[in-house]
């Protein structure tokens, strides 16, 4: 068997040589494309190696997520939804139920507007579709952390391409090869667009409501300074680990599946010519230069997180491979919508940590609309409740006032009567005080007697007291004196009788002496004078005994 002729030999170099141009040519913008200063790969950590750092911020719990479109939004504003519907967030809703976005963020626009600021003082989050505009959102969200996403001008175009399905308004075939050289081979294409022809041509830039006649830099420097993260969706789990740093939530707050694919069969989506990748460019040239600058600075915060966030950056997304084994039936089981999306739906087996996880914004933007509603319904109800209380007592304090305003008018017909009165009262005062001034003579002349009668006792009963002392007295000298007399006469008496008996009795023995018995009659004499004598003195003090107790009973009892 022969070898390969010459021609195949030359075929086989010209496509070698073909291949090498085209690397060499693709290089520098596959690096531009790729871009990430200052990472160098690590080694992925295991699962012990990672901690936590402790908190030493608060959750943000007021954010305002400008959702641009076909920048990885819908997953973005998904994982908002999903941390504030569960603790009872208000978001903000547009006012026509069967959309799901705004044009310009007005409050006018808004669902409830003003019931939720007179009721909740504001909104607490804001991720639907709208244009930027900030004085208006100060007012629906005062205080919020401002965060929007961008994208890589050329995908972003193509994105918007099979989205808003540009072929079919120019009319190109949609099987025709190189269906994006013959979109720009349309004159004035973008003119032709009616659905989705804001996002042909700098659709971020006007999501983000820049002037692209005005000055480009001071417009991108007003964005910077507003927001306070900008992601990029091409580095959108890099862009998780900043907000997470921002926001202060836990990284379990972050993770999230991807609900809507583009349909990697569409070769045309990812086979771009370098020619209409620089068309593409150049008709973006706004989004273009916001991607250079946004993209370089995002590198620079990266940078500035350190050397932690290689390691935050592999444990988000070991995470992030176990939430998709968990739920990788339901990642299986999907349907190719209208759009060009691969759209997963919810299985009936599925767990409820995976069911969370495949909720559209679109629906939670109508839930956060219904929530809002049940919100409302239950304030209003308390409202009322709250107003027929009010009504109950303002009926009994009316009630307490009517009665009050009786006894007042009652008061007043009775003060009306009183001074209609005065005139005959005050007249008949003289009357009542003469004849008070005539009992109060009559009482004192009554009393002036009663005292003067009672002087008049008082003189008697001290003359009957002095008359009685002086008759008690005289009696009771009349007795002394009596009882003097009395003892004197018994004692003259009694001398006497002892004279005569002694006198006697000396006669006799005188007598008798001379008859002879001396010595017989002597003693016998002197003992019949003894007992004579005391005979005598007995009688003598009995008397005076006697006569003294006469005399002091007759005294006692004339006193």
């Amino acid at each position: 068997m022969s070898g390969p002729s010459l021609c195949q030999r030359r075929t086989v170099l010209w496509i070698i040589c073909c291949t090498f141009l085209l690397l060499v040519l693709k290089l520098p913008e596959i690096i531009l494309m790729n871009y990430q200063p200052g990472l160098v790969p690590l080694p992925r950590p295991l699962i012990s190696e990672y901690t936590e750092p402790p908190k030493r911020c608060h959750p943000k719990e007021h954010i305002v997520s400008i959702k641009t479109h076909k920048t990885a939004g819908s997953t973005l504003a998904s994982i908002f939804q999903r941390y504030g519907m569960p603790r009872n967030f208000t978001f903000v809703a547009p006012m026509d139920s069967g959309m799901t976005g705004f044009g310009m963020i007005k409050r006018t626009k808004v669902y409830q507007y003003s019931k939720v600021i007179k009721h909740f003082g504001g909104f607490d989050m804001s991720v639907c579709h709208g244009r930027y505009n900030r004085t208006e959102l100060d007012k629906l969200i005062p205080n919020a952390t401002y965060v929007t996403a961008i994208r890589n001008p050329v995908t972003h175009f193509v994105s918007a391409f099979n989205y808003y399905k540009y072929y079919e308004q120019v009319h190109i075939p949609f099987n025709s090869k190189d269906i994006l050289s013959k979109l720009f081979k349309v004159n004035d294409f973008w003119s032709k667009i009616i659905y989705g022809k804001h996002q042909a041509t700098n659709g971020i830039a006007h999501d983000l409501n820049i002037n692209i006649t005005g000055n480009i830099t001071e417009e991108i420097r007003r964005i910077d300074h507003d927001f306070d993260l900008i992601v990029v969706s091409e580095y959108f789990d890099e862009s998780l680990i900043l907000l997470k740093n921002l926001l202060c939530w836990e990284m379990d707050d972050l993770l999230y599946l991807s609900v809507r694919k583009h349909d990697q069969t569409y070769d045309y989506l990812y086979n771009v010519s370098d020619k209409v990748k620089s068309q593409i460019l150049e008709i973006n040239s706004i989004d273009a230069a916001l991607y250079e600058h946004f993209n370089r600075t995002f590198w620079q915060k990266v940078e500035a997180y350190g050397p932690r966030f290689r390691v935050e950056l592999a444990e988000f997304r070991r995470r992030l491979g176990m939430l998709q084994r968990e739920c990788s039936a339901s990642l299986r089981q999907h349907s190719h919508n209208k759009w060009g999306y691969n759209e997963y739906k919810i299985l009936p087996n599925d767990t409820e940590h995976c069911k969370k996880f495949f909720i559209i914004d679109d629906v939670n933007t109508k839930t956060s609309r219904s929530d809002l509603e049940r919100k409302l319904m239950l304030l209003e109800y308390e409202v009322t409740k709250n107003q027929r209380l009010e009504e109950k007592k303002t009926i009994k304090l009316n009630v307490i006032n009517n009665a009050t305003k009786r006894v007042k008018k009652k008061k007043t017909l009775k003060e009306k009567k009183t001074e209609s009165l005065r005139p005959i009262t005050n007249a008949r005062k003289p009357v009542k005080k003469i004849k008070t001034l005539e009992e109060k003579t009559d009482n004192l002349r009554v009393i002036t007697n009663a005292t003067k009668h009672v002087t008049g006792n008082l003189r008697v009963n001290v003359n009957a007291t002095k008359r009685v002392k002086t008759d008690n007295l005289r009696v009771i000298t009349n007795a002394k004196k009596q009882v003097k007399t009395n003892n004197l006469r018994a004692t003259t008496n009694a001398t006497k009788q002892v004279k005569i008996n002694n006198s006697r009795v000396l006669t006799n023995a005188a007598k008798h002496v001379k008859t002879g018995n001396l010595k017989v009659i002597s003693t016998n004499a002197t003992k019949q004078v003894k007992t004579n004598n005391l005979r005598v003195i007995t009688n003598v003090t009995k008397h005076v005994k006697t006569g003294n107790l006469r005399v002091i009973t007759n005294a006692t009892k004339l006193v």
